[in-house]
């Protein structure tokens, strides 16, 4: 909910619009579904493919990525005939089940993959991204004007160390209000029971000036070996020669 308002002061439409949308549906999840939102809410949108990866659990799509997709885009899948719509539809009424064979029979011959460990659970990983960590923060409270600090201060950027004139500072610190705004308005006439507008209608763009606005444009002319002017040029006596 909080991300939304940004895309629309950002002029993001994509995920403006269908971000509002899908935060509409799953809103309404608990009273429209119960089942399922009983389900997600019992930790049913990840999974655990095996017992060595502790704490491993990934999004179901992802899951889908690494066993199903994974076995059949490989040497014994649909590599071959992929480039046959009808084959490859055929193929897939029994993808899942071959998937599950094929992993159930590697594990009966001993040919599953080594032990899983956690790299960033080693101590000396510890160590390291801790002292990354307070290099950090000792950089931006030490050396940078600190963007966590609860005093107010110039916008500066980050990545150019240059400040914000006024104009862009001004836009900035209202994108989330004209983000807000523009979002209770989409609600109101596309989404609501007495929508005035279709959905999919173009956004209007808010232009909101931010640090990119701040970079110089050049404008460079190339004149060509060939062009009139350089030809003259060439033709005139050197002036050090005469």
């Amino acid at each position: 909910r909080q991300m939304i308002p940004w895309c629309f002061a950002y002029d993001k439409r994509n995920y403006a619009k269908y971000l509002a949308a899908y935060y509409g549906q799953m809103t309404r999840l608990q009273t429209e579904n119960p089942d399922m939102y009983n389900y997600l809410m019992d930790g049913g949108f990840s999974v655990q493919i095996g017992d060595t990866n502790p704490f491993g659990r990934i999004p179901v799509d992802q899951a889908v990525e690494e066993t199903v997709n994974k076995d059949t885009q490989t040497s014994g899948g649909t590599k071959g005939f992929s480039l046959k719509p009808g084959a490859v539809s055929k193929y897939y009424l029994t993808a899942e089940h071959r998937s599950t064979s094929m992993r159930q029979f590697r594990g009966m011959i001993g040919a599953q993959e080594s032990p899983f460990m956690h790299p960033d659970l080693q101590p000396s990983r510890i160590k390291r991204d801790e002292a990354a960590v307070q290099s950090l923060v000792m950089l931006m409270e030490d050396n940078w004007t600190d963007p966590l600090n609860n005093e107010p201060s110039d916008l500066i950027s980050i990545s150019t160390s240059k400040m914000a004139p006024q104009d862009v500072a001004d836009d900035l610190s209202r994108a989330l209000e004209v983000g807000e705004k523009a979002y209770n308005e989409f609600k109101d006439t596309r989404m609501g029971t007495s929508r005035s507008e279709k959905f999919h209608a173009t956004l209007p763009r808010n232009n909101l000036k931010t640090f990119s606005n701040m970079r110089e444009q050049k404008n460079w002319k190339i004149q060509s070996r060939n062009s009139p002017q350089s030809r003259s040029s060439a033709l005139q006596p050197n002036s050090s020669h005469c």
